[in-house]
C-alpha cells in the first residue's frame, strides 16, 4: 500500500499490514477518484476555429497585399478577419 507512486512503503508483516488496512479502510473508501478533482477536460482540438487551409491562406495573402501584418503561421487576428 502506498499513497502515491514512488513513495516508500513501510516494511509490514502480514498481521501489521492487515491492521493498517483495516484502520485506513474508512478513509480509503471515502477517497474520490483523481479525475473528479474539477479539472477541465479538453473537448476540442487545437484547430477548433481556424478554418480550412485554403481559406486561411487566402486571408493571409489578402492581408499582406493590403498592408496588414500577417504571419505565415499561427492565428489570424480578428482585426485582419474583419478588414
Amino acid at each position: 500500500m502506498s499513497a502515491r507512486p514512488g513513495w516508500r512503503q513501510p516494511p509490514l508483516n502480514p498481521s501489521r499490514d492487515k491492521r493498517l488496512r483495516e484502520a485506513l479502510g474508512p478513509f480509503v473508501a471515502a477517497f474520490r477518484k483523481a479525475t473528479d478533482m474539477g479539472l477541465r477536460k479538453r473537448t476540442s482540438t487545437a484547430r477548433s476555429s481556424g478554418g480550412d487551409a485554403a481559406e486561411t491562406a487566402a486571408i493571409r495573402a489578402w492581408a499582406k497585399e493590403h498592408g496588414h501584418q500577417a504571419s505565415d503561421r499561427g492565428r489570424i487576428s480578428a482585426q485582419i478577419r474583419q478588414a
